[in-house]
């Protein structure tokens, strides 16, 4: 059963990252990335309620996890506003028109919600006292399929790869131990709450920080 969810997501990655950025653009790029997070989200909500008697919604609910989650999600946009108030900010490269917010919405909320509860689905089942071999196994495949496959092809020279796994990888990789550890700890809402915070400012705020790769990698690791 968790095969069959890891194997829809990696063909939701495969999908996204080569049938509609390569085929499809515009508004029609938007709706079938919501269509096809929505999709393995009520897949993996259903599968696991019918077939193992999970609630996904309730599982590991821990409300102190949940707000320490919302609470760093905070402080790291914090920070890296600061950061901005003395290197210097950019105009987002999101419209800021209402349709293009709520799409933006639409996209990042779905996506979340088809990863985290994926990500909790898989690490349900597991035993405790192997959570560190959990936490670094399944942080490596969701940084892998966070990452667009863009990116990877992208890397020509070594100075290329440095820069990549400076400001791509290493920080997604951090990002994503974090997000597997509220998953453990408080069940895949706390890890919504922390990786949903920095989402909205990244796709709702005007302006965002201008930082060189080496800052947003140090605030981000």
């Amino acid at each position: 059963m968790k095969l069959k969810i890891l194997f829809g997501l990696v063909a939701v990655y495969t999908i996204v990252n080569i049938l509609v950025i390569r085929f499809i653009g515009g508004l029609s790029s938007y709706l079938l990335n919501i269509a096809l997070w929505s999709t393995f989200f009520l897949a993996t909500v259903v599968l696991s309620n019918i077939e193992d008697n999970i609630n996904l919604f309730k599982w590991r609910l821990n409300r102190e996890v949940l707000f320490n989650a919302i609470l760093f999600g905070v402080i790291q946009v914090a920070v890296l506003i600061l950061a901005g108030f003395y290197l210097g900010f950019g105009l987002s490269p999101y419209a800021p028109n209402p349709i293009s917010m709520l799409l933006n919405i639409l996209y990042f909320t779905t996506m979340l919600l088809g990863l985290e509860f994926s990500r909790a689905y898989l690490i349900e089942g597991f035993n405790r006292k192997r959570v560190y071999v959990i936490i670094v196994g399944i942080s490596i495949i969701y940084t892998f399929l966070n990452i667009p496959l863009a990116k990877y092809i992208s890397i020509y020279s070594t100075s290329g790869l440095i820069i990549f796994l400076g400001s791509v990888f290493l920080p997604s990789l951090a990002k994503n131990i974090f997000a597997t550890f509220l998953v453990i700890t408080g069940g895949p809402l706390a890890s919504i709450s922390y990786l949903g915070i920095l989402y909205i400012f990244e796709f709702l705020s005007p302006i965002l920080p201008d930082l060189p790769w080496t800052v947003n990698s140090l605030i981000a690791i």
